[in-house]
């Protein structure tokens, strides 16, 4: 029987743990694709990648992100501006 869970290494991040049957099911984006969602350039995407800011996998060349996570940092970021707009 062989174990679901695998590692994927992630840049200097150290490790991410996931299932590799939920991984199949996931959605995942491609570097233009949630610069596209988040508005923002490649070298921003670079930064947040770098700072660990959104989770992503990096499969040979080909940098992958889950979707629902890169949604929830979407949400998670309009809450936080939302609370600080109103704070002001």
């Amino acid at each position: 029987m062989q174990n679901p869970r695998h590692t994927v290494p992630i840049a200097d991040q150290g490790q991410l743990v996931f299932n590799l049957k939920l991984a199949q099911k996931e959605d995942w984006l491609t570097s233009e694709d949630v610069m596209a969602l988040l508005n923002i350039s490649s070298s921003t995407l670079y930064r947040y990648r770098k700072d660990g800011r959104i989770p992503y996998i990096k499969l040979g060349r080909v940098i992958c992100y889950p979707k629902n996570l890169i949604n929830k940092y979407l949400l998670q970021n309009s809450m936080l501006a939302l609370k600080q707009g109103s704070a002001a």
